[in-house]
């Protein structure tokens, strides 16, 4: 069925992009090896990794990011609580630096949980952030 879909969408000039989920959403595919088993095997199929998911299921963020490599597309940052990123625990430096060390250069997206409804100081916060965590990937990488 997967494959079929993949096709479908080639031939109509889409890729479609599977994101791995953490065990509490998902019995299926929680990690980027699980994602990674379906991409090797399916023409056609990214894959998008979710820090909020990683930090449950990863054992480090460095090797999911290096392993999917050939296939990432597309990355959702949200910290542990499933805020912006820099609103609880998750190290993005780390992310940033593997995702640098890469050459990622796909799509990175937000995908918090903004509860107070304060979509545009949140926002601002999360990108000042990881503008800052860009820096620092640059000057560590020089």
């Amino acid at each position: 069925m997967l494959r079929k879909l993949c096709k479908e969408a080639r031939d109509s000039g889409i890729s479609l992009v599977l994101e791995p989920l953490n065990r509490y959403s998902t019995p299926y595919c929680a990690t980027a090896s699980d994602a990674l088993l379906l991409a090797r095997h399916v023409d056609n199929l990214g894959i998008l990794l979710d820090t909020f998911h990683m930090n449950i299921e990863e054992d480090s963020f460095e090797e999911a990011i290096f392993a999917s490599r050939d296939f990432l597309v597309h990355t959702h940052f949200a910290d542990n609580n499933r805020k912006m990123p820099g609103f609880a625990h998750i190290n993005f430096k780390t992310i940033v630096t593997s995702l640098q060390k890469i050459s990622y250069d796909g799509y990175v997206s937000f995908e918090p949980n903004i509860a107070d409804r304060n979509y545009e100081y949140v926002t601002k916060k999360g990108l000042e952030f990881i503008r800052e965590i860009e820096a620092f990937g640059r000057v560590a990488a020089a």
